[in-house]
């Protein structure tokens, strides 16, 4: 390959290596973020396939997050090539996995895929901690290249902001729903007629929305509909809300 066909190629990955920074904190939802880090990743360095792993709560081990062809994996986050990145925080190039000792080549008889080459590296979050590890597998060029390596570095300090910014906005997420579902819940217990009216609408409300494909988004707006939706009774006197015969004209305007 000639200079200026290099340059070019460079030229271009970089131009894609913006774009790509910029995609990344388009998307907030953890799981469509890693899927699209994943996919991003493999297709500017150019490799067959790309797994990103992320710690385990205890930080034992590593597992998938994203995997292109295979389920989920775990490996020991003090062993393997996974493992040495996690440990040291530096990238690693196996340009033949199968004579390398770290190499686990189980996976690959459990799928039938055969690993060629390894790319493997750190993703940082803002502190510079490690939170993840991209792994690269068989470049279509044959040989991941020296440039690949400084990509991928670049790639980890824009994926390992995004991720740490979407685990963030996932925790305040989950504490708004407990938060949603005890008013919910709290207007349920106002009346045994109605202990648990909430969460079954809610239940009931997300199986169709789900059944009908609507998107994450609207569903999660849904969500916090189905749990809100009698939440005006909470200003109802309880004389009104727990009479058992008719209202008269007055109630019925209060209610």
């Amino acid at each position: 390959m000639g200079i200026q066909t290099q340059n070019r190629l460079l030229n271009y990955k970089l131009q894609r290596l913006v774009e790509v920074g910029q995609a990344f904190h388009s998307v907030i939802e953890i799981n469509r973020l890693i899927r699209l880090i994943a996919d991003r990743t493999a297709d500017i360095l150019e490799a067959d396939r790309c797994s990103i792993f992320v710690f385990s709560k205890k930080g034992d081990c590593l597992w998938t997050m994203a995997a292109t062809g295979t389920t989920r994996i775990e490996v020991d986050a003090k062993s393997g090539i996974v493992g040495a990145v996690a440990q040291t925080g530096e990238t690693i190039h196996v340009e033949d996995a199968y004579k390398d000792p770290r190499f686990n080549p189980e996976v690959d008889r459990r799928t039938g895929y055969r690993t060629q080459n390894i790319l493997c590296g750190p993703m940082f979050n803002s502190d510079g901690a490690t939170i993840g590890v991209f792994q690269l597998l068989n470049s279509k060029n044959g040989v991941f290249r020296p440039e690949d390596f400084e990509i991928l570095q670049a790639l980890s300090g824009f994926a390992g902001n995004a991720v740490e910014n979407s685990l963030l906005y996932e925790e305040l997420k989950t504490t708004f729903h407990s938060v949603v579902e005890v008013l919910g819940a709290s207007v349920d217990a106002k009346h045994p007629y109605t202990a648990g009216h909430t969460e079954r609408v809610s239940q009931y409300t997300l199986s169709i929305a789900r059944h009908h494909g609507l998107s994450q988004e609207e569903i999660e707006v849904i969500r916090v509909a189905a749990y809100l939706h009698d939440y005006g009774k909470i200003g109802i006197p309880d004389a009104i809300l727990m009479k058992p015969g008719r209202l008269t004209a007055e109630e019925f305007s209060v209610m």
